[in-house]
């Protein structure tokens, strides 16, 4: 079976404020921050949190699920941290 590299695309990261505010710590994420999946494993740089939340949609799209939701080959899926979410788009390369 053929295993895709999947590209990791921050789109949306809460208002910073309102981060410090809730969670007394800050986002190091910024729209636009890249990284890329190989095999499946956690790319270098990527937060823990986020990759708890995405790691099941990226070994989908890696591998081909038949998924209604990754047809088009990306989805959009957010860090389970709700109180510094961060937003990213999941895309085959």
């Amino acid at each position: 079976m053929s295993v895709k590299d999947i590209k990791i695309t921050v789109i949306q990261v809460v208002n910073q404020e309102t981060a410090t505010a809730k969670a007394n710590a800050s986002v190091d994420s910024k729209v636009g921050d890249e990284y890329i999946a190989k095999n499946c494993e956690k790319p270098e740089g990527l937060s823990d949190t986020a990759w708890l939340g995405m790691k099941r949609r990226v070994v989908e799209l890696a591998t081909g699920d038949k998924d209604p939701l990754l047809a088009d080959g990306s989805t959009t899926v957010c860090c389970n941290d709700g109180a510094r979410p961060v937003y990213y788009n999941l895309e085959t390369v």
